[in-house]
Order: C-alpha cells, then structure tokens, then sequence
C-alpha cells in the first residue's frame, strides 16, 4: 500500500563496488591508476574466516573487479590452537564482519595491499591485535568495525581509557590513520524515548581516531550521487494490508554520534561544532562524533559474498548488509587512494577533514525536505521463501532522535561525505 502518499520503492538489492566507487568520486583516479598502490590498510575483527582468501577473489570475479594479486592480502593470527571464548563472541558472526571489511576495503582501494590482523577473541583479544598493528606499524591506514561500549567510564574503566588513548596517540604520532564505526544504535535514546540514555560509543570518540557514521545513500542507475541522508531508520509493517503502526513506525537502528563526556573538544573541531552540539551535556566544549561518514544503511548497503552454512549445503553466496561496520572500510579505502594521490600517508587525518568543511570536497548532508522511504521484502524465516515473505516499510532519516542533519558539521553525519575528486584534491591542498 501506498505511504506518505504514494507507493514506495523497494531496497535496492546491494550496492557493487562500481556503484560506491562512482557516487564518492574514485572512478576516474581507479582509471588512472591512482588505486591505492603502495598503500596498506590493515583491518581488525576476531577470529579469522578460513575462506576469506577464496571468497573475496570470487566476489572481486562476480563484479568485474581486480583480484588480488600474489602478496597482496595477508593475515596476522593465532595458531590454530591460540582462539579462545567461542561461546561468548561467536566466530561465525565474526567471519561476516572480516568479509565485509576485506571486500569494502578492496573495492575502495583496488591496489592497496589488505592486512587482516585477527584477535584470538573479541575480549581482550581483540584490543591486542588493534595495538600490535599500531605497535608494529603494519599499515598505513587502520580500520576497525567494531565498538566497545557507551562512553562511561564504569563500564569501560579509567585504564582501559588509558590503553586506547595511548596507542591511539601513537599512531597520529606515527603517521597512521585509525577509523573506528560511531556504532548502529544512534543516540541510545531508542528513538527519543529515553533521552537519559543518550551517549556515544567508545572507542570512536578519542580525539586521535576517525570516527566514521553512516549514511543512507541514493546511487543512480550510472553510478551518479543522487541523494544522500543520515541512517536513522523507522519501521512499519504491513499487517493485514495496512503499514502499522503507521508510518514512520518505530525506531530500529541509525549510524551513531553525539557529544563525549569522556574527552575534551579537540583543537580541530574548534570554531566547526556548534556549540548546541559541544556543549549538550555542559558549559565545557566536548568531543563530538563522528568526524565523516559514508553508506551505513542497509537497505542502501553493500553486496557481499561469503561462503556460510545453509540447511542445503555449504557454499558462498551473496547477501546485503550495512552498519557503519560498512562505513569505517569504504572510507578507509578512500583514504588508501587519497595516500597515493597526494603521495604522502596522510596519517592523523581529522584536521584536513574540517579544513574541507563547507567545500566542495564534501558532500554536506542535510534531512530530506519530505519523507523518504522504502520497501523490503524479507523472508520470514531469514533463509529462503519456504515459510513466506514479511514485508516492512523503511523511513529515512526520521528526526525522532537528537542527531539531526544540517548544514554545516553535525553529530548524524559529521563533515559529511566525499564528494568526488574535489575531495582528493581538496586533501592535497588541504596537507599544505
């Protein structure tokens, strides 16, 4: 049925490289080669996917990408023997997220090598393998789709804090990009209802990493930048012929941002956030997030393929996902091309990135001036049609959470999004 006055478009079915390449500008530098060669971009997760290698050089072959040559990708894990806390952190789960971040990663940046460094769990584990790739220095460029808890220190503790500010310090001091996803959960207020619990995620909000939101984004049929809005998400569903409850629903997820208690406002976002947005939580300017985004909705995500289990059999197959667990490696891959293009790892990036606010360089984003939405269709048993297909309606951008988009820096999208080759020019001017 119809909603806000006409009847909807369905998701589309997943976005392919091509299509993210061509709508944040890359395609003409991926033709002249700028690909991110001599580049490398290492990404964190736990465990390790045992078919990472294969699948990703089947869904490079599927889409008419660059494979990766000899030399190119390469792990750093325990042995065998050395995974630990199964039960806890679900490894599958996590093989998900290492195809999502290697696939994102190359799509982004063709020629950049790809370093998978794998913790043995996704406790402690995890927080090891971030700081030995930092320690180590295996990449220019860090990824990391993952968060660990809301800003409140008790929860995350004053030496956990400590561990990550130092070897994030360390990397800004050693030339090394860091992005952190802001996280899926917007505000925490569950859609406005319980502004008590607005907050951001950690560890997204230390002033020396990028913490990179999400986006819903509109790509035309030859790949042009149609339209993009903050992910903030609403759900209806259609009950006996009807969207209920009426549109635009009940919040579901949305990229996350907002202003730390954690962490001072950090000289680079001085005189660029709006004080409505520093000062929320008091009359001292704090740190506010994220820094950047990119595609995080779902329903405008990322077609990936991965070989998983099935009630048929074993195989690899493709399958749509977001999150700004998709946001963090498709602006790290950016980042690989923007290393090559101004000939220089550009490092602790987040002061360039404000030097280019208000520019053409971004793409700034704003709410939609009338709803935006969208149809899925889903299986009602998450595996095949056998069971019957549930059907839900999909709000853009609702504003029933404190994020909101506007012009100018805000906690829904940051600075906004790269806005074809201008960005990468604007980087270069901006270094200088």
């Amino acid at each position: 049925p119809p909603a806000y006055g006409k009847h909807q478009p369905y998701t589309v079915c997943g976005y392919g490289p091509q299509q993210y390449q061509s709508a944040y500008g890359e395609s003409s530098l991926l033709r002249a080669g700028v690909t991110g060669k001599g580049v490398t971009v290492a990404i964190t997760d736990a465990y390790a996917a045992p078919t990472i290698l294969q699948d990703a050089q089947k869904y490079s072959k599927v889409h008419g990408q660059p494979g990766f040559a000899p030399g190119q990708f390469s792990q750093i894990t325990p042995a065998a023997n050395g995974y630990g806390q199964e039960t806890l952190c679900g490894p599958q789960g996590w093989y998900g997220e290492e195809t999502l971040d290697v696939e994102a990663v190359h799509a982004m940046a063709p020629g950049a090598k790809v370093v998978y460094v794998g913790g043995a769990d996704c406790l402690s584990g995890l927080d090891d393998a971030w700081a030995s790739a930092i320690d180590n220095h295996v990449a220019n460029v860090i990824t990391n789709s993952w968060t660990d808890g809301v800003d409140d220190l008790a929860d995350l503790t004053q030496s956990y804090v400590d561990f990550y500010q130092q070897f994030s310090l360390e990397a800004a001091l050693t030339g090394i990009t860091v992005n952190f996803s802001s996280g899926d959960a917007g505000d925490h207020t569950a859609g406005g209802t319980d502004l008590s619990a607005k907050t951001v995620e950690f560890p997204a909000d230390l002033p020396y990493v990028t913490g990179v939101g999400g986006t819903s984004v509109l790509i035309g049929s030859e790949g042009q930048h149609q339209a993009e809005y903050g992910w903030q998400t609403d759900y209806s569903q259609l009950t006996n012929g009807a969207w209920t409850p009426a549109p635009p629903g009940t919040y579901s997820s949305g990229g996350g941002g907002g202003t730390s208690v954690l962490f001072a406002q950090p000289w680079y976002q001085q005189g660029k956030v709006p004080a409505s947005i520093s000062e929320y939580f008091g009359k001292t300017p704090m740190r506010a997030v994220p820094d950047i985004s990119a595609a995080g909705d779902p329903n405008t995500g990322f077609e990936v393929g991965e070989t998983q289990a099935f009630p048929d059999g074993t195989y690899w197959d493709q399958y749509r996902i977001g999150g700004t667990s998709l946001s963090s490696p498709l602006i790290a891959g950016v980042v690989a091309v923007a290393d090559q293009f101004t000939h220089k790892s550009l490092g602790f990036i987040n002061p360039l990135y404000y030097r280019l606010l208000g520019t053409p360089a971004l793409h700034d984003i704003v709410a939609p001036k009338s709803p935006v939405a969208q149809v899925r269709t889903n299986y009602a048993n998450s595996v095949d049609a056998s069971k019957g297909l549930t059907y839900e309606l999909g709000t853009i951008d609702v504003q029933q959470t404190t994020l909101h988009d506007t012009p100018g820096y805000d906690d829904e999208t940051g600075v906004g999004t790269p806005d074809g080759p201008a960005f990468f020019l604007g980087l270069a001017i901006a270094r200088h």
